[in-house]
């Protein structure tokens, strides 16, 4: 997930952030779901902080399809959802798969949640 081997002992986490920040390439998290949410919190804010990376935080708790494209600046590379109700605003990406730049995207994840079966 963020190209380094699994970790096997807590003790490893502060070289692999110093590793990460001195080679540029810490995680920049977009949590769809509230930080109360256990989804949004642990994988949108605590585990990309535990590495050194950011979260892009907004007010309001509402993800669709102009908040993909509202923040170009901070280069996204996760984006963390909870099933359906925070996918369906990517399907604009199939009518205009250039609306976004999702150049830095790396990995969406999804938990908490089941994906309905494709259309």
């Amino acid at each position: 997930m963020i190209g380094l081997p699994p970790f096997e002992d807590a003790a490893q986490f502060g070289p692999a952030a110093r590793q990460m920040v001195d080679a540029n390439t810490t995680v920049v998290a977009m949590s769809g779901p509230p930080l109360m949410h256990g989804t949004g919190c642990w994988l949108g804010l605590m585990f990309p902080h535990m590495l050194g990376g950011t979260s892009v935080c907004w007010r309001t708790a509402v993800l669709n399809q102009k908040r993909f494209g509202a923040r170009r600046a901070d280069r996204v590379s996760q984006i963390i959802i909870v099933g359906d109700a925070f996918a369906k605003p990517l399907w604009g990406l199939e009518t205009e798969p250039d609306r976004w730049d999702t150049s830095s995207l790396k990995l969406m994840i999804s938990s908490g949640a089941i994906f309905s079966r494709p259309r």
